[in-house]
């Protein structure tokens, strides 16, 4: 498997299916429209930003299950 780390611009081809239109909803929201390959950098980054805040969250902190 060649190592990603070397080429931070390797392009991706995606089918969005169900989520194109919250994609575009989301983008439209914006005070600026980006582009839609902006748009999927920023959520993507957003989340996975999201996912590692939650994974070091300390213990005492996690929220209650309902």
């Amino acid at each position: 498997m060649r190592d990603t780390r070397k080429s931070p611009n390797a392009a991706v081809q995606l089918r969005l299916g169900p989520i194109f239109r919250p994609l575009e909803d989301w983008r439209r929201r914006q005070p600026k429209i980006p582009p839609r390959s902006d748009a999927i950098r920023e959520l993507l980054k957003r989340a996975l930003e999201a996912e590692q805040r939650r994974r070091t969250r300390p213990m005492d902190e996690a929220p209650n299950p309902a």
